[in-house]
């Protein structure tokens, strides 16, 4: 049975309450006055005196909606002299006969008068020419006035467009360096998906919530105050029945707030999901076309974006019932300044100026108080966004440089392990355990063991992409986090498991290693790694696009691109994360005979499953749930029972059925 449409409504308010409170507890918007942290660092931080000026010109041009009814005032009580008095009042004998009307004389005592004040009656009335002279001054101050407040508005608009476009253009590039900054289990806790929403849309949500409320908040607050002096001045009593209509709208405000507070965080937060949601989908689009998921995916997206519409439309009507009450509350307390105000003019009390005045200036003073309230889903959205986008910024950076750093070796260092362990966030075991050895400077290391043995996580402990849990590492007797991270980086160049190559062309993607690295360099590093060949077959050469994510590669060609890039810093440490495993073994084998030269007098360190890597090494580590099994020069690990000889004799075995089948065939 389909629920009804309010009950519906309640429960997904009632949802969006819940994952509002939930970001709260979990401190993903605890950031009070975000939005105001934001302001004061990047816009009023760096323009003050274009901000003042925008304040200024919006302002003036709040009360540009009194203009008109002072002048409609001046108009019908000045120059034109409506009379409103009641015929049933006018007294024959204090009339002013003339050959075409009667013109009524009436009580000074009772404040019934022809015109605005009884000024009127104690000096003679101003002939046609002088009014058709005040008249023109007037038009010609109005278009004055029109002219300067088109000037201040193109000024208004032009000024906030700058404000805005250059706050987000350093606050994305600080979101983009401090991003970097961050240290590797932060981007593990958040997808790319989530963490591009905090460049692009938040900051497009961003600098259209500013732009609004620079230009809305000043103009509505002079257009209050204005009108509220106005009113006083006019009539105070039915001034303060005009104040009454304020309780209203507070009470409007407060119950709003709340609901639309709500709903906004759960929409940002429901986006960021969303936007990691498929741009895991869109980089893995060949897997799903190899298991034919392409309409289950679309209909998985469908399910998941289906809150996400329900929100949004939600979140629309929740702004459209806000505008309806306020225009109701608008309507209703102008329709009643209108009532009243002409029952005084009806009375004597008031000219057809005033009333003109009053009910224009009331009316137009609503238009500021109702615009301010709908201004809340924009500064609920600002707040949101805000509060996500300060998160980035003060995020701890747990990996960070020392205070007092120590300058790196400039050699073949030795490394050590002290009682080394590590665990991931929110694992129940650790993934290195108690592990002690030392590497010699110069030695070539291959890390062995079974998948989750910890080899991976052993190559980013070396390469401080984490740090650990307990013991040390130590380059030449000194702890690791006592370098400064690029120097450290620089000496320690680390290679990827999974090949990463930049849209760009070859030559770019191998001098990222060092970009002062000359053409000679790039080219001996392509030879390096048997690269050379294959580049120069290509049209461009090295300035062959390689396009996003290196699509025009094959995997052992990315792999050896990778290497290249490593190789051409000439680091003293290399930590080359199993970056042979796409290549088939001649290949490989003639790879790692080419790296030996190139090693020489470098300290390295190469994961991987292939035991003909190893015995190219010094040392063999082998690893199994974290722990150290064996460790010691591979020729004798081949003597010795253990995991290294089991490994040696399953790949000697399937080498020699693979050539027993090949000869057979």
């Amino acid at each position: 049975m389909r629920q009804p449409p309010l009950t519906h409504v309640r429960q997904i308010l009632e949802a969006s309450a819940k994952v509002s409170n939930r970001l709260m507890k979990d401190g993903k918007y605890s950031s009070n006055g975000a939005s105001k942290r934001i302001f004061k660092r990047y816009i009023w931080g760096r323009h003050p005196w274009i901000v003042l000026s925008v304040a200024l010109f919006a302002s003036i041009l709040g009360m540009h909606v009194y203009v008109y009814p002072a002048i409609g005032r001046y108009i019908a009580d000045d120059i034109v002299e409506i009379g409103m008095t009641n015929k049933v009042n006018i007294d024959p004998a204090r009339s002013v006969h003339t050959s075409e009307k009667t013109m009524p004389m009436m009580h000074q005592g009772n404040r019934n008068r022809d015109s605005w004040t009884s000024r009127l009656d104690a000096k003679p009335g101003l002939t046609v020419e002088e009014k058709m002279h005040r008249l023109a001054l007037l038009v010609l101050a109005v278009i004055i006035w029109e002219i300067a407040r088109h000037i201040m508005a193109t000024h208004l608009f032009f000024a906030t467009a700058r404000l805005t476009q250059e706050a987000t253009f350093h606050m994305r590039n600080h979101i983009h360096e401090k991003l970097h900054q961050l240290s590797q289990p932060y981007h593990d806790a958040n997808s790319p998906g989530r963490l591009l929403t905090h460049l692009f849309s938040d900051m497009q949500a961003m600098t259209h919530c500013f732009t609004m409320l620079m230009r809305h908040i000043p103009n509505g607050i002079a257009g209050i105050i204005a009108g509220t002096i106005i009113t006083f001045v006019i009539d105070w009593k039915l001034a303060l029945m005009v104040m009454c209509a304020l309780p209203a709208y507070g009470i409007t405000y407060r119950y709003f707030k709340t609901q639309m507070r709500n709903v906004n965080r759960d929409i940002r937060e429901r986006q960021g999901r969303l936007a990691g949601h498929i741009a895991n989908r869109i980089s893995l689009f060949h897997v799903t076309k190899a298991f034919s998921r392409e309409i289950r995916e679309t209909l998985t997206l469908a399910r998941s974006t289906k809150p996400l519409l329900q929100r949004q439309v939600l979140g629309g009507m929740l702004n459209t019932c806000l505008a309806v009450v306020c225009g109701i509350i608008s309507g209703t307390a102008t329709t009643m300044v209108l009532w009243i105000s002409a029952q005084e003019c009806l009375a004597g009390r008031m000219t057809a100026g005033e009333l003109l005045m009053f009910y224009g200036t009331a009316a137009n003073m609503f238009q500021p108080i109702t615009m301010i309230i709908n201004e809340v889903a924009v500064i609920q959205r600002l707040e949101s966004v805000c509060a996500k986008i300060v998160r980035v910024m003060d995020e701890p950076i747990a990996i960070d440089d020392p205070n007092d750093p120590l300058n790196v070796p400039t050699q073949a260092c030795e490394i050590r392990l002290d009682h080394l362990t590590f665990q991931y966030p929110n694992t129940p075991s650790p993934a290195i355990v108690d592990l002690n050895l030392t590497i010699p400077a110069g030695a070539k290391v291959c890390i062995m063991g079974p998948s989750g043995s910890g080899k991976s996580t052993l190559a980013k402990l070396l390469a401080r992409f984490y740090d650990p849990t307990e013991g040390s590492i130590l380059i030449d007797g000194q702890n690791l986090k006592r370098f400064k991270l690029t120097d450290l980086r620089n000496l320690i160049r680390y290679v990827n498991q999974e090949p990463i190559v930049f849209s760009g062309t070859i030559g770019d993607n191998i001098r990222y290693g060092s970009e002062d690295a000359d053409q000679q360099t790039v080219v001996r590093s392509a030879q390096n790694v048997l690269i050379h060949d294959f580049i120069s077959q290509l049209p461009a050469k090295y300035r062959s696009l390689t396009h996003e994510r290196g699509l025009t590669l094959s995997g052992g060609q990315k792999q050896r691109v990778n290497l290249a890039r490593a190789l051409v810093s000439d680091p003293h440490v290399l930590v080359l994360d199993d970056c042979t495993s796409a290549l088939d073994a001649d290949t490989e084998a003639k790879l790692i005979d080419n790296l030996g030269n190139v090693l020489a007098d470098r300290t390295a360190l190469l994961v991987s499953h292939r035991v003909s890597v190893a015995l190219s090494c010094d040392y063999v580590l082998m690893l199994d749930s974290g722990k150290m099994v064996q460790m010691g020069n591979p020729d004798q690990l081949i003597k010795q029972p253990g995991p290294f000889r089991e490994l040696y004799e399953q790949q000697l075995a399937r080498a020699q059925h693979a050539q027993t089948g090949t000869g057979a065939a």
